[in-house]
């Protein structure tokens, strides 16, 4: 019965492979474990168990027209060797999510394939047949156990994508320079201290993402990086900014050197003017870079410096010209309502954020009052938090913030709220929890767009009248 039931699908296969009809759509219902979805390309096989795949494996000639094969989230832990002499036409193979150890032999016979996803398996060594694979683009390897990639990794000189991230990588391969078409390489989540100088030969690479090992410093040689875009250097053990960013790299536009111990970045990089976003969160910065609200930054539009605790307010003198910046996190930073003048030049603004978290409530921000001078051009301004501040007002030109949609009040002294607040009639979400009040203004049911109004920890009795 199964083998009619087989016989079947692969007789549909191989028709969705070679009559026109099927050629953009080849839709076949799920039988016996098997799903043939839409595509494209001629044939895709999706096996949904490892008893399947073994029964498949046997059709030799059939499964000769499987371009595409998914097997994912089984207990599949071995492929037999046969495997890779009769899927050789394989342009696409994934087998995320099984507990293999090893490959197969004979990878060299997958010639074809173009992209192989290996992430979540049970992977110790990596075999060195990878490198025979000359037609691969993208190699993923994420959460396995590697201790090290094989040096024939280098072999792939057609590879664009290669993440290795959470493994247990000490080192990558010392020639890994000659991967010489790779534009995005992740090694997140790894134990890595350094880096291969040959590095500085991919050139083509655009993203570059290396969060979570222990890397202290980035050489000189990235400067030759001239396309990267995109660098992450989070939860790593920098104590200062990577020269290189001053000398070198001028077309990055996604910076991430949260997570680390930097002190100091007064001076601008050398791609300050194409930054959009930047993460400075939980380091140990003293002052805020002056030159992220000059006209060389115009082109941010994402900024976080939230949890540096050690920062000694923010002078005036920082404020300078008009900024498009749309998110800023300011989060437990020691602020108060006498030192964000700058924020007067973000128009632009949409989002921000400059309350505590509880653990923070001691050594975070201050302002006793809100800073609506400050704020009063940020007509844009959608999302408002403050919670934690030790807020004792709300003064009545709130009112001016008439977009805003959410706003975080809670955990501060407010004993009442002024009538203007009623005014706010595009907010959505309010939350007002931990404060000491005990009447709400009478108006407030005027917010007909208000979804979420959360009150818990006050002192507040009963709104009936206010419905």
């Amino acid at each position: 019965m199964f083998d009619l039931a087989r016989d079947r699908i692969m007789d549909k296969i191989v028709t969705s492979a070679s009559d026109p009809k099927y050629a953009e759509s080849a839709c076949l219902e799920q039988k016996n474990g098997f799903t043939v979805l839409p595509c494209s390309v001629p044939s895709v096989l999706e096996v949904e168990n490892v008893e399947q795949l073994h029964e498949l494996i046997c059709n030799t000639e059939q499964v000769k027209n499987i371009r595409e094969l998914t097997v994912t989230h089984t207990d599949l832990q071995n492929l037999p060797d046969v495997f890779t002499l009769n899927f050789e036409n394989l342009t696409h193979l994934n087998l995320e999510g099984n507990k293999l150890s090893q490959l197969p032999l004979h990878m060299k016979n997958l010639i074809k394939l173009q992209h192989l996803n290996l992430s979540h398996n049970c992977l110790n060594v990596l075999s060195d047949e990878i490198g025979y694979l000359s037609m691969l683009q993208t190699l993923k390897l994420e959460n396995n156990n590697l201790v090290e990639l094989p040096g024939s990794v280098c072999s792939l000189k057609n590879l664009q994508q290669l993440s290795v991230v959470n493994n247990n990588l000490k080192n990558l391969p010392n020639a890994i320079g000659e991967l010489v078409k790779l534009e995005k390489l992740d090694i997140s989540g790894n134990m890595l201290e350094d880096l291969p100088g040959s590095v500085l030969q991919l050139t083509n690479l655009c993203h570059f993402i290396a969060a979570s090992n222990m890397l202290s410093y980035l050489s000189e040689s990235f400067t030759h990086l001239n396309k990267l875009r995109t660098l992450n250097l989070s939860k790593n053990s920098m104590k200062e900014v990577p020269y290189c960013l001053f000398i070198g790299l001028p077309n990055i536009s996604v910076l991430d050197l949260s997570h680390n111990y930097i002190n100091n970045f007064n001076e601008a990089p050398n791609c300050a003017n194409k930054l959009r976003s930047l993460n400075l969160d939980h380091n140990f910065l003293l002052t805020i870079p002056r030159w992220l609200f000059q006209d060389t930054c115009k082109c941010m539009l994402q900024l976080n410096i939230s949890h540096n605790t050690c920062m000694n307010g923010i002078s005036n003198e920082v404020f300078m010209s008009v900024s498009n910046l749309k998110r800023l996190d300011l989060s437990n930073c020691r602020l108060t309502t006498t030192n964000v003048v700058f924020l007067r030049g973000l128009k632009s603004l949409e989002y921000l954020n400059m309350g505590n978290t509880e653990d923070f409530c001691n050594v975070g921000n201050t302002f006793w009052d809100l800073p609506m001078n400050d704020l009063k051009n940020s007509c844009n301004l959608q999302n408002l938090t403050l919670c934690g501040v030790a807020l004792a007002a709300v003064p009545d030109d709130i009112a001016q913030l008439s977009r805003l949609q959410h706003l975080d009040l809670s955990s501060n002294y407010l004993t009442w709220l002024p009538d203007a607040f009623s005014d706010l009639v595009h907010l959505q979400s309010c939350r007002l929890s931990n404060n000491c009040l005990a009447l709400l203004p009478v108006q407030l049911g005027k917010l007909e767009a208000l979804k979420e109004l959360i009150l818990d920890g006050n002192k507040v009795c009963s709104w009936n009248k206010i419905i």
